[in-house]
């Protein structure tokens, strides 16, 4: 042609796209861009098709293959035993529609299918007349030591995004860690999914270090008080003790598993001459040989 001329894109498939116009100058040959952005794995086809009054209709036939993304990158997560600490995980939902994506950890979707197995299992021993006859309780030990235990890391079970628009909008996903034991090991992997607005997967890998002391606690004004949560999936005694007379705190306390509690401190010096300051020193020994220290002020 002796003139330029406007081609008109279009595609038979939501993934592919092309520009919606595109200049081709007079004399010259150009070059059309196609992006295919799948959001699920799988094969698939599609037309692609250019268009303009002078020249007619041009038509592609275009093969489409979805492959499985690799895993994002990890979050890492340093913790010491009685703390928290949440990290976000971001992605980009592209959807020109509102989508719930559901949020699980993988270690969940594994002991739900082998606990639906053993009850399976329990269940066919049952009908023969007993079996091995057990107690019909899951054993617990801390966490670690027995395959399917409760994970330390915890995700909501849904995350809703918004209608995207051209370019995607940011999603966010808060994965928090509380570990129950000391160790390197704890694993896992953050699944998001959507039927149709794909899945994404990330590794996460915690660490649980002992607990550093903290304070001083200010009890000048004759008592303080501290908040303290019980971190182990089971329920548990702890026991408190202070290394000075002048501060008082009950010995011991139950507390309900994953459950906090206040340590109410009284602070009342028998000798003015005496040192103000102390020690509180807080232990578990049926979950753990590691002891939290607080320093006191009086």
């Amino acid at each position: 042609m002796r003139a330029d001329v406007i081609l008109k894109g279009s595609t038979t498939h939501k993934a592919v796209s092309v520009p919606s116009a595109t200049t081709l100058p007079a004399g010259a040959v150009g070059h059309v861009t196609a992006t295919f952005q799948p959001l699920l794995v799988g094969n698939g086809s599609a037309v692609l098709r250019l268009e303009c009054p002078e020249l007619g209709v041009y038509e592609w036939d275009v093969e489409l293959q979805g492959l499985p993304t690799p895993p994002e990158q990890s979050l890492l997560f340093s913790v010491p035993l009685g703390g928290r600490e949440s990290r976000t995980f971001r992605f980009r939902h592209l959807l020109d529609e509102k989508t719930d994506y559901r949020v699980s950890l993988l270690s969940s979707s594994s002991s739900s299918a082998a606990a639906a197995a053993a009850a399976a299992a329990a269940a066919a021993g049952g009908a023969g007349g007993g079996g091995s006859g057990g107690s019909g309780r899951e054993s617990s030990s801390r966490e670690g030591s027995v395959p399917g235990a409760k994970s330390a890391f915890e995700v909501p079970s849904t995350v809703s995004a918004p209608p995207a628009p051209p370019g995607g909008v940011e999603v966010t996903v808060e994965v928090a860690f509380e570990p129950s034991s000391l160790g390197e090991g704890a694993r896992d992997t953050l699944v998001v999914y959507s039927a149709t607005g794909g899945e994404y997967r990330v590794p996460l890998v915690g660490r649980c270090t002992a607990p550093k002391p903290q304070g001083p606690l200010d009890c000048t004004k004759g008592s303080g008080s501290l908040p303290f949560k019980n971190v182990f999936n089971n329920d548990a005694e702890f026991y408190y003790t202070v290394d000075n007379p002048s501060f008082t705190v009950k010995p011991s306390e139950r507390i309900p598993a994953k459950k906090a509690t206040t340590i109410s401190i009284a602070f009342k010096p028998a000798d003015p001459g005496k040192p103000r300051t102390g020690k509180l020193t807080v232990t578990c020994p049926s979950q753990t040989s590691v002891a939290w220290v607080y320093y006191l002020q009086g």
